[in-house]
């Protein structure tokens, strides 16, 4: 039986908010079944990959004649230095968007309730920003603002047509050098991903996660079909790897790492190029690259780089609605702001000194 949220009196009362259990994971199935465009990140599977940073999921629908109207799965993740706890709710609540941001405000009720200091959401597209005492933009996010969505519906001769010259160009650069690819479901085969990882991030100027993190991301994934790990190699060594997700009706490309030593031999887009065609033909009808710099960006965003590449496949620009959060102590989130920009400062005066 569901458990009934103290916060149903948010919605009208023919409504109620539930949180919901694995007893109601058909129900949940046969929701996302319903909304195909729904981000991996609702699916209950996803939970697992989170796991691994020790934030367990909430589960919460609105429910109107055991019909559930609208989904969201919560994240709950501490904060070890003071020892307070915030949610984070991505790319969801999923629902019209009325049920939506019903289920938003009931959220952050329960948020209140609970004692945590506050959630933030990363909304999919359609969705209305809630206002009122407590709704503030958020000041950092791990989630892009903008992505770059293949319709992948077209033929796919179509597809290669509408890329950029130097997609195209650089795929046959790849196809003459005789980079191979293929796709794995074997954890056991990360470690050449995690590999090729650690120079990428040295070299792009940015921090991954440890690699037991990505071997269990493909461990939770995989057996559910939704999640693959491809690999290109040339003369028998792996050069760029990539872990793809699937969900619904969208196939996404989630981290990436290639050789520079062998830049030259162009295989990510050979790669990128297989993935594509992979996904059409196991039915998706959206390749979605995750996240580019947005439109306006400056040549300093730190997605600058990755987006002229992942440009080069074409593809409909997607901004999302800013990220947001609901504080349940407004007055401690202006406390917070300032010990950051204290920390930043004394960051930059350290830098400073040294340079001296």
């Amino acid at each position: 039986m569901l458990a009934i949220l103290s916060a149903s009196k948010i919605s009208p009362a023919r409504m109620d908010i539930r949180y919901l259990t694995d007893t109601d994971l058909p129900l949940i199935t046969d929701f996302l079944h319903k909304h195909p465009s729904a981000a991996i990140h609702q699916y209950p599977v996803w939970a697992d990959t989170q796991g691994f940073f020790g934030a367990p999921a909430v589960h919460l629908g609105l429910i109107e004649n055991h019909i559930l109207l609208a989904y969201a799965q919560v994240f709950a993740y501490r904060l070890p230095m003071l020892r307070l706890t915030y949610w984070h709710c991505p790319r969801g609540p999923i629902g019209d968007a009325h049920a939506a941001e019903l289920l938003a405000h009931a959220i952050a009720h329960a948020a209140r309730e609970s004692g945590v200091l506050f959630v933030r959401f990363d909304f999919p597209v359609g969705i209305a920003l809630p206002r009122g005492l407590g709704w503030i933009p958020a000041t950092r996010t791990h989630f892009p603002d903008t992505t770059l969505v293949l319709d992948l519906t077209q033929p796919e001769e179509e597809l290669r047509a509408q890329m950029k010259q130097k997609g195209r160009y650089n795929i046959r650069i790849a196809e003459r050098a005789g980079v191979t690819v293929r796709a794995s479901t074997d954890p056991h085969e990360v470690d050449a991903f995690c590999t090729l990882l650690k120079s990428t991030t040295a070299r792009d100027h940015f921090t991954g996660h440890p690699c037991s993190y990505y071997v269990s991301f493909l461990q939770a994934l995989a057996p559910h079909n939704q999640a693959l790990l491809y690999l290109a190699a040339y003369e028998g060594q792996t050069i760029a790897a990539a872990l793809m997700t699937y969900a619904g009706d969208t196939a996404t490309y989630y981290y990436g790492a290639s050789d520079y030593e062998h830049r030259d031999k162009m295989a990510p887009y050979l790669l990128q190029w297989t993935a594509i065609r992979d996904a059409k033909r196991n039915g998706y009808t959206q390749y979605d690259f995750l996240g580019i710099a947005p439109v306006d960006a400056p040549a300093s965003h730190s997605l600058t780089g990755v987006t002229r590449f992942k440009q080069q496949f074409g593809g409909e620009v997607i901004t999302y609605p800013p990220s947001t959060e609901y504080w349940t102590q407004p007055h401690l989130h202006a406390v917070l702001e300032r010990m950051r920009h204290w920390r930043r400062n004394m960051r930059s005066v350290k830098n400073a000194i040294l340079r001296v």
